[in-house]
């Protein structure tokens, strides 16, 4: 799709001519009905004619006459077209994202801006309604920027109105507008050592922040001297949106104090919060779900393990008491064995 740039004038509009040949004047429809008479019957099929007309436009001797009338664009032109077809492709490139969910950068995304700004026309307002703007003919639509710039319907629509309102900003020089730079991109919010210190504290000491149950679960952590030591892990039981919400409550009811600022305003979002957890404060993964790690799950753990023990033992010794049995062929020894064998049978069924 072009931005409406004429490849060529309208030639028969522009030079309207008589030829006059042995006192004859042949007017404009006679020519042009004398060229499609040609054309006609140059050829038996379609392709036959098209074949010949293509090759006659291609001759030296036609040259001339075929860039006079527009149908072969003169080198002004063709130098804006490969303009056009530079813009395109870095503006694909620019549009690349860094892979599937991504997002563009501050820099791409004030690159591309940038060139539909310079695409776009200004707006105009329209006289009876001053709040509305009017259409001029032949301005850039978004059919015609979403061709050029080879993006979605949707895409090309959202780019040309934020296109349109920085070109009028522009135009009308206000305050805070910048030439190369896409608004609406907050800077990120910066916390003091102090206040990331005071929030770890926090963390670490909230009710649903508990210690991981297994030993081996510690990491390297760089100290306030610089030099690393081993940490235990600390598990997470709640989403962090719950642990902000528990942030952001009073400080009777065990919220963090530096949270909110003297007006009420909360100064750290949850977003915030989640990059600057401590960097001991893990997920729990399955098998930290399967035990706390508190006191009763703890003993309960303990307690069966033991039981487990004593019976795996206790079947072990009833088994060496039936072998020994087996070699006493008396009648007492015999008792004996059915007795043992009997309370192993009933042991085994009840474990």
């Amino acid at each position: 799709m072009e931005f409406g740039w004429i490849l060529g004038g309208n030639w028969a509009e522009n030079h309207k001519w008589h030829y006059q040949s042995h006192n004859k004047q042949f007017t404009w429809t006679q020519c042009v009905q004398g060229i499609l008479d040609a054309v006609a019957s140059s050829g038996q099929t379609h392709e036959q004619r098209a074949c010949a007309l293509a090759k006659a436009l291609n001759k030296k001797k036609l040259a001339p006459i075929v860039q006079a009338a527009g149908l072969v664009p003169d080198k002004e032109v063709q130098q804006m077209k490969q303009c056009q077809v530079n813009m395109g492709k870095m503006m694909e490139r620019a549009r690349e994202k860094a892979g599937p969910g991504g997002s563009l950068n501050h820099d791409k995304k004030s690159m591309v801006e940038t060139l539909a700004v310079a695409v776009v026309n200004t707006p105009v307002n329209s006289p009876p309604h001053p709040d509305c703007t009017t259409r001029c003919p032949g301005e850039v639509t978004i059919t015609i920027l979403q061709g050029a710039f080879g993006m979605s319907h949707s895409a090309a629509a959202h780019l040309f109105k934020k296109a349109r309102e920085k070109r009028a900003a522009l135009v009308k020089r206000r305050d805070g507008t910048s030439w190369s730079r896409c608004k609406g991109l907050k800077p990120a919010k910066t916390f003091t050592k102090e206040f990331v210190l005071e929030m770890w504290n926090w963390v670490e000491g909230h009710t649903d922040v508990v210690q991981s149950p297994f030993v081996n679960d510690t990491l390297l952590i760089k100290n306030r001297l610089g030099v690393k030591t081993p940490v235990p892990e600390l598990l997470l039981r709640i989403p962090i949106h719950e642990l902000h919400n528990d942030m952001v409550k009073p400080v009777s009811e065990g919220g963090f104090d530096l949270a909110q600022n003297p007006e009420g305003e909360v100064t750290i979002s949850d977003t915030s919060l989640h990059k600057h957890l401590p960097p001991q404060l893990c997920r729990m993964s399955e098998r930290h779900k399967q035990m706390c790690g508190c006191e009763p799950c703890s003993q309960g753990r303990s307690l069966t393990q033991s039981l487990q023990a004593w019976r795996r033992q206790m079947v072990s010794e009833m088994k060496r008491q039936k072998l020994a049995l087996r070699e006493n062929c008396t009648r007492q020894g015999r008792k004996l064995l059915l007795k043992v064998s009997k309370q192993l049978d009933e042991y085994m069924a009840e474990i």
